[in-house]
């Protein structure tokens, strides 16, 4: 066996790194998805039933984004740190719960049953391409 000597210096400069880390690193939101989806429907007006845009191009898209992302618009939404008249009055009545459940239904990432204006059908992507690997054409 070998004994490894490590200065204090050092320890406390990784346990400082530690540190700073855990601060750095957002919390994980905790929400249920499934029950997201029911408080989610007063949603569907605005950003589509399944979160993936309505009518208006100006409303996001929230299906499919972070979890975190979600949850810290919503509060930023609720405090009004965030302003938006619409939004404001939507989540005036959302509990904390609510939010993280909001949030974890359309990070979920629901994929629309037809292209929205975030995707193109296989179709309009091209032909495919040449393979590199084989070294001829297909």
């Amino acid at each position: 066996m070998f004994q490894v000597s490590v200065s204090a210096g050092l320890m406390r400069l990784l346990g400082l790194g530690v540190i700073m880390l855990a601060v750095a690193l957002p919390a994980s939101a905790v929400g249920k998805a499934a029950a997201g989806k029911t408080k989610a429907a007063a949603c569907a007006g605005c950003h589509g039933a399944d979160g993936n845009g309505g009518a208006d191009p100006t409303w996001p898209k929230l299906a499919g984004q972070h979890e975190n992302y979600l949850l810290a618009q919503l509060q930023a939404f609720k405090s009004g740190a965030r302003k938006d008249p619409t939004m404001s009055a939507m989540v005036a009545s959302f509990s904390k719960k609510d939010m993280e459940d909001i949030a974890a239904y359309f990070s979920a990432g629901f994929q629309p049953s037809s292209p929205s204006r975030y995707q193109c059908a296989s179709s309009q992507l091209g032909p495919t391409p040449i393979s590199t690997t084989s070294g001829t054409a297909s």
